[in-house]
């Protein structure tokens, strides 16, 4: 019988120093930095114009000492075109590279795998490297030997900037290392045909959310959107400029517009909505969006009176 209680004394001793690890693991700082391309082309004859935006998205949690503790990576590439007569066309594809894994289609080319096995490599050769150690590892745009090694051999630029800019913008959260991280994208596209009184458009709304999450609830949360505007004239002809601004409605901040009209800017409603996401699951976020375009009273109340639906549907996805 001693011995039995002196068992049972032991495992609960056991049982409660795990309990106390957990309560008091270290909290880590959330970031997410992005590094964001666009750029066009001229119809003609024989071929449509065609515009590509490249939006890389990174999320980090940072000890207190500046080193990656997790990381999550990932790029949609967006793709449009447009007539010769200045006719937009649609396309079909909102997926991100990670989200099309074997579809991306570079394991015919790559001897070394699919885009999102190489940055599954990437991502486990920043772990524990700081913001600068970040940078250093893009060498000439394919990556150091260490990189390459790893087994990524893709241009990694902007990806590793996008790192970088989330270590050096990471803030104290209530994430740890046992917590989930994952980025969420949504993707919707308008269009305009040109007329000789306005210009055309073929427009991706790219709005992502990147997330930590424990027990399937939100810890700490991140969410943006980049509106990347392919115009052109009646004759297909681009008018992107490639090195103008390429800014989110987040670093756009009061020039957004939204306070024009009087109403509380993007950024800040985007503020309200994150917080009301703090401590709910996914399915508990999915339900802010009504199914006949109604926002939840909470999210209202909250200061959130924009539409939420592609906020709601990226934030969910990353939610684990």
């Amino acid at each position: 019988m001693k011995k039995s209680l002196s068992v049972i004394l032991a495992a609960l001793m056991v049982i409660s120093m795990f309990a106390f690890t957990g309560c008091g693991a270290e909290k880590l700082n959330f970031g997410v930095g992005f590094s964001n391309t666009i750029s066009g082309s001229d119809a003609d004859g024989e071929t449509n114009g065609k515009g590509q935006t490249n939006v890389n998205v990174a999320a980090v949690l940072v000890d207190k000492n500046g080193k990656i503790v997790k990381v999550a990576l990932d790029c949609y590439q967006g793709k449009v075109e447009y007539t010769s007569a200045g006719v937009a066309v649609a396309t079909q594809q909102f997926k991100t590279k990670y989200e099309l894994k074997e579809e991306y289609g570079m394991g015919g080319r790559s001897e070394v795998g699919e885009w999102y096995e190489q940055i599954d490599a990437l991502c486990g050769v920043v772990i524990g490297k700081t913001a600068d150690e970040v940078m250093a590892l893009i060498g000439e745009g394919h990556g150091t030997e260490e990189v390459q090694t790893a087994g990524c051999t893709i241009t990694v630029t902007e990806l590793l900037e996008a790192v970088a800019n989330a270590v050096k913008a990471a803030a104290p959260s209530e994430a740890t290392k046992d917590s989930n991280l994952n980025l969420g994208f949504s993707v919707s596209q308008s269009l305009t045909d040109a007329t000789e009184e306005k210009n055309g458009n073929n427009q991706l709304d790219v709005t992502f959310a990147a997330v930590a999450s424990a027990n399937g609830k939100v810890q700490a949360i991140y969410t943006d959107c980049i509106q990347a505007k392919f115009t052109f004239d009646t004759a297909g002809k681009t008018l992107v400029d490639p090195a103008a601004a390429f800014l989110t409605k987040r670093e756009l901040g009061n020039d957004y517009g939204m306070s024009k009209i009087g109403a509380k800017e993007w950024f800040e409603q985007a503020d309200a909505f994150e917080g009301t996401c703090v401590g709910k699951t996914a399915a508990e976020i999915t339900a802010f969006q009504g199914a006949d375009g109604t926002v939840a009273e909470e999210v209202v109340t909250a200061g959130c009176t924009i539409h939420v639906n592609a906020l709601v549907e990226a934030v969910a996805k990353a939610v684990q």
